[in-house]
């Protein structure tokens, strides 16, 4: 007897195919430094993969990549909602390794720290904005060690050994 899928499950399935070519997309867009598109199309793909249930939570990756595309964008409020909620989903994740934790921390501190520089700079006090970053320095993250995934896809640029063990 042939066994035939329900409809709900083909239709889940072809979303998440179609959002995450638009994740890659996106991504493209970003890299050609078309900010606006690559939200516009990163939006898109969040609106198929959600298929309009308001409470849908983003993966911390997809909050990392969000929170880059609003920081490019200048929209420092967004950017700072989702780099800190994917600070804690990666601090509470099991699935990820002590040392990927660490890196992906590192890159959203520099993000962060490029904030906390600008404020300092106009007087405005954001330490107490961003009380949830603790002080990462690059040299402690064992880069070796790195996933090359993250390392290709959220580069720490100003680690020490970026030439040696960088993408």
């Amino acid at each position: 007897m042939i066994k035939i899928w329900p409809f709900s499950f083909l239709s889940k399935v072809f979303r998440s195919v179609r959002a995450s070519l638009l994740f890659e997309e996106a991504w493209d867009q970003l890299a050609q430094k078309n900010n606006k598109k690559a939200e516009e199309i990163f939006e898109k793909s969040e609106r198929i993969l959600s298929d309009g249930q308001m409470a849908y939570n983003l993966p911390y990756e997809y909050k990392l990549m969000k929170g880059y595309i609003k920081f490019r964008l200048e929209k420092r409020k967004e950017c700072y909602d989702l780099l800190k909620n994917a600070w804690y989903d990666i601090e509470d994740s099991k699935l990820i390794s002590d040392p990927d934790k660490i890196y992906l921390k590192e890159y959203i501190f520099g993000i962060i720290k490029i904030y906390k520089d600008f404020y300092r700079l106009y007087g405005i006090e954001i330490f107490r904005l961003i009380s949830f970053v603790e002080l990462i320095y690059p040299e402690d993250i064992p880069l070796n060690e790195m996933s090359r995934q993250w390392k290709k896809r959220f580069p720490c640029r100003d680690h020490p050994n970026w030439d040696k063990y960088g993408v």
